[in-house]
Parts: C-alpha cells; sequence; structure tokens
C-alpha cells in the first residue's frame, strides 16, 4: 500500500489509505473530514485540503472517498492518538516529504530524454517498493500488537463490573465484599486467559471485540460458585450461633 501518491500534481493521500493505515472505519474517516469542509469557521481553506471523489468497492458501488493533501491529513490524523500512531504518523510525514522532493526533481530535472525518465521512474518504484513494504509490516505490527486506548481499556472495565452486578441481581444474591471479590477475580482471570494475557493493560486492541463478547455472556465457573455457596454456609453457621 503506498501511503503517498501524485495527483493534479501534488502530493496526496486518501481517506482509504488513512482508514487503512490507522485501523479506522472509513466512515469515521469521512465524518472527520465533512465537519471539517463544513465547519463555520475556516471552511474555504479546508475545502483547499481535500477533494471528494469515488471508488469502487468489491460489488461495484461507487461509494464516495476524499483525496487529502498534506494539510488536510494534518488536519484528519493528528488526531488519532497513542504512541503507536505517533509512529505511524512520522512515516506518513517522511512519505509526503519524499513525494514532495520527487516532484520538485522531476520539474528541475526536464527536460528528460525517453531513456532517463524510464530510468529515473524504475530507481523511484523500487525506492517506493521498499518503504512500502516496510510501512506494511509497521501496519501489521500495529494491528497485531498496539494494545487497547484509554477509551476502549475503561468502557471494558465498566462492562466487567455491570455484568458482576447484574449476575448478582439476576440470582437476587446477598453477597459480601469477600464474596463479591470471587466473582471479580474469575471474570477478570478468564478475561486475561482468553487474551493469553497477565494483566487487563495488556489486552490488545484486535481482541476487544473478542472479549466484549466474552463478558457479555460470561458466567462464573463450577469453581467460584461452589467458593460462594462455603462462604455463604459459614455465614448461616455463624448467623445461627
Amino acid at each position: 500500500m503506498e501511503l503517498v501518491e501524485i495527483k493534479d500534481g501534488q502530493a496526496m493521500t486518501t481517506s482509504l489509505i488513512i482508514a487503512q493505515a490507522f485501523n479506522k472505519r472509513h466512515t469515521h474517516v469521512l465524518d472527520a473530514i465533512e465537519n471539517k469542509i463544513h465547519s463555520a469557521e475556516n471552511s474555504a481553506q479546508y475545502q483547499g485540503m481535500f477533494k471528494k471523489s469515488f471508488y469502487k468497492d468489491t460489488s461495484g458501488k461507487q461509494n464516495k472517498m476524499y483525496f487529502m493533501t498534506r494539510d488536510g491529513f494534518t488536519f484528519i490524523a493528528f488526531g488519532f492518538t497513542g504512541k503507536r500512531a505517533d509512529e505511524f504518523k512520522l512515516k506518513y510525514i517522511q512519505a509526503f516529504n519524499d513525494m514532495e522532493k520527487y516532484i520538485i526533481q522531476q520539474q528541475e530535472l526536464l527536460p528528460m530524454t525517453p531513456r532517463e525518465k524510464l530510468k529515473l521512474m524504475l530507481e523511484v518504484q523500487e525506492e517506493t517498493a521498499v518503504r512500502v513494504d516496510q510501512v506494511e509490516k509497521d501496519i501489521k505490527y500495529l494491528k497485531e500488537e498496539v494494545t487497547l486506548d484509554n477509551r476502549k481499556y475503561s468502557f471494558l472495565g465498566k462492562a466487567i463490573n455491570r455484568k458482576v452486578s447484574e449476575y448478582i441481581r439476576d440470582w437476587n444474591l446477598e453477597l459480601t465484599a469477600e464474596q463479591r471479590k470471587i466473582l471479580y477475580r474469575d471474570i477478570n482471570l478468564s478475561v486475561n486467559e482468553l487474551c493469553s494475557v497477565r494483566t487487563r493493560s495488556q489486552i490488545k486492541e484486535k481482541d476487544f471485540d473478542k472479549v466484549m463478547s466474552f463478558v457479555y455472556e460470561w458466567q462464573p465457573s463450577s469453581l467460584s460458585k461452589a467458593k460462594l455457596r462455603e462462604l455463604q454456609s459459614e455465614v448461616k453457621q455463624y448467623e445461627t450461633i
């Protein structure tokens, strides 16, 4: 995947490439662009940064997309947070720099003989192929190794608390703090085991949907239920003394 291309004599990228590179939904990238274009302030400047276009999906349907200049990319992509996202922004900036340098070189070298043009084109293609190969490896690493951002980490924590509370309410249980710990320990250990991590903070972005589905369907293990019954039995015996 080539991050930056030449269009109308400018170095540009597209909303599709941005979505794929940063692992975002294309519709979300489109929304971010159109919010800029239709904003009350600086709308004229924003419109110069983005050019509406279309592409065909696998079914042959035409869908909206945008080409964007370096400035347009800056306004959209720099809202993406996280260490890995920052590293990828730097690669994008370098790609823009390289492409703009290439455009200037082309302007300075013209006119050229057909042989010179062919040689230069092959050299550029070779350099681009090497750079694209490295970028694709970086994208793969981002998708496979990046951990949950703060928003998703917080969302998962709240979902776990809510699920434990629902279980207690649905079974009309009256539990002590110690008994509640058994349920929280059960669901947290199960989540960590599902994602092959030691702590919740190590859960990968790629596993978010899987772990959320698990939390929504979670039930305590037989061992945890047995521990709860044992503790409740001890409490009843104590109360009868």
